[in-house]
């Protein structure tokens, strides 16, 4: 609507020429250019021109979690189940429902299908793909918890690798119940817990060894929180060890973290139950401002 064909094509054919011929002339102003505005990348990129000041998904979801902060109430671990959904129906009060329907009409809704529970229960037969699966899942279980357990006692024998993966397992049984001010970890191998303090102006995190009264505990690290100057999710394995692992044993693997203090001070911290909210904690009880790196 604003130009005709012939001014496209123009406009075109000297663009691709130029692109093309005058190449000493675009790599000196390029030269200039960054010799005289070296950070020029970052003005033409969409978050410097059209999104400026758009907040990022990162910003949004610090922002979020830092309001939790200030009005005293962090987001909680997640709830942990571990039981299938039950076959039976629950007890309903039906007058307090009021959907315009008999009894006896709401309860053939609410029952469960009979016929699928039969057939769910009552699955004997299996293909051979299922079962070469599940031989191979059974050796592979067998492997893994033998190696856990080489693993187990290279750490007692002072190996530092294998101190690091200790605990980075679960038991099967066993649900979350750390968080948000203490989570349970290792450090340097030892049991114990990362613990937030709140009772003093500044937060701190420390590790307490774990000890059969509080006496025999013993504080192994102590760091200002305003003092953290990175935070690096680390893996107790590999992440194709990890699938194995928990496809072989059904269970998810426990994961660490590296904290780094202004003064390049480092702990590294394994094993770490609900990793990920201490590390939404740490990052929003600061203050400080955090790149993505």
């Amino acid at each position: 609507m604003l130009i005709t064909t012939y001014m496209f094509m123009k406009a075109l054919t000297f663009g691709i020429g130029f692109y093309f011929f005058a190449g000493p002339i675009i790599t000196k102003s390029m030269a200039w250019l960054s010799r005289s505005i070296p950070d020029w990348p970052k003005y033409i990129e969409p978050r410097s021109t059209i999104l400026r000041g758009v907040p990022t998904n990162a910003q949004l979801a610090i922002t979020l979690l830092r309001t939790g902060e200030y009005a005293k109430a962090p987001i909680p671990p997640q709830p942990y189940i571990k039981t299938p959904p039950p076959d039976q129906a629950k007890a309903v009060d039906t007058e307090s429902l009021q959907l315009g329907a008999s009894d006896k009409e709401i309860n053939e809704a609410i029952q469960p299908d009979a016929d699928r529970i039969k057939e769910r229960k009552n699955t004997t037969t299996a293909t051979h793909g299922s079962k070469l699966v599940s031989f191979f899942k059974t050796i592979t279980k067998v492997s893994v918890e033998t190696v856990l357990a080489i693993d187990y006692l290279k750490a007692k024998f002072g190996a530092p690798r294998s101190k690091e993966r200790l605990g980075m397992l679960p038991s099967p049984e066993q649900a979350i119940t750390s968080g948000p001010l203490k989570f349970k970890a290792r450090y340097c191998g030892q049991k114990g817990c990362v613990c937030i303090s709140m009772s003093e102006l500044t937060p701190y995190l420390s590790f307490m060894t774990e000890g059969l009264a509080t006496l025999t505990a013993k504080e192994m690290f102590k760091v200002k929180v305003s003092d953290i100057k990175e935070l690096k999710k680390i893996g107790a394995l590999g992440w194709k060890s990890e699938l194995v692992v928990g496809w072989a044993l059904q269970r998810g693997v426990r994961n660490g973290l590296m904290i780094i203090d202004r003064d390049k001070n480092s702990y590294v911290i394994n094993a770490i139950e609900s990793r990920d909210e201490l590390f939404n904690r740490l990052i929003c009880l600061g203050g400080q401002n955090w790149e993505a790196c």
